[in-house]
């Protein structure tokens, strides 16, 4: 797979800091950031001070009804067999990491009410989304006192606004698996399989 995932959340963190960054004209560096708020040793992460922090949660496949056809065809008359693609789901936080907690509440706010007014976009309202993302969409994720207590403590969040996204739908196409010819090749050898078996019982007849 390429690097599908970290394009899209970069292209997703540009536009929303656009957004931010027209609401905010006087901060003079990115609103947005996609990082973690803590490293992998548990060091918290100064770049994310005064920030609205993008951190990518979860990854889901999703499971719809498609009537792909794993077969193409080719300038030759044969067809390619491909694999149906791999579509996936991006779970993506949105945190407001500011030491004003009303600044916090502020930029969360700006940032729900964003997604609100542009819940999908496609490669014509998002310039720089991969060429084979045909769209995206925006859904708010629910979370429960619980499923919220154990997201707040994986992401290592104390008291700050949040909010969590689904993000749909990342397409991963695969390479051609195997050539098939047509099916009039198929016939014509098959026509000739059954010529060479029938060859010797003709030839006992004539003698």
């Amino acid at each position: 797979m390429d690097n599908k995932i970290q394009s899209t959340l970069e292209t997703v963190k540009s536009v929303l800091n656009q957004a931010l960054a027209n609401d905010y004209p006087y901060q003079s560096q990115p609103w947005v950031v996609l990082d973690s708020l803590y490293d992998a040793a548990n060091n918290y992460n100064t770049g994310t001070d005064g920030r609205v922090v993008m951190s990518l949660t979860n990854i889901q496949h999703e499971t719809i009804a498609s009537t792909y056809n794993s077969t193409k065809s080719l300038p030759e008359g044969d067809y390619a067999v491909v694999p149906p693609p791999l579509y996936l789901d991006l779970f993506v936080i949105f945190v407001a990491n500011f030491d004003d907690y009303s600044e916090s509440l502020d930029a969360i706010s700006r940032t729900i009410s964003f997604f609100q007014q542009n819940p999908s976009f496609s490669r014509f309202t998002m310039p720089g989304l991969d060429p084979t993302i045909d769209k995206l969409t925006f859904e708010m994720v629910n979370l429960d006192l619980h499923e919220l207590y154990n997201l707040v403590g994986l992401a290592g969040i104390h008291y700050l606004p949040l909010v969590l996204y689904k993000i749909r739908m990342l397409p991963f196409t695969a390479e051609m698996t195997a050539v098939v010819p047509e099916v009039g090749s198929l016939r014509e050898d098959s026509d000739l399989e059954q010529q060479d078996r029938d060859r010797p019982a003709r030839d006992q007849s004539t003698t």
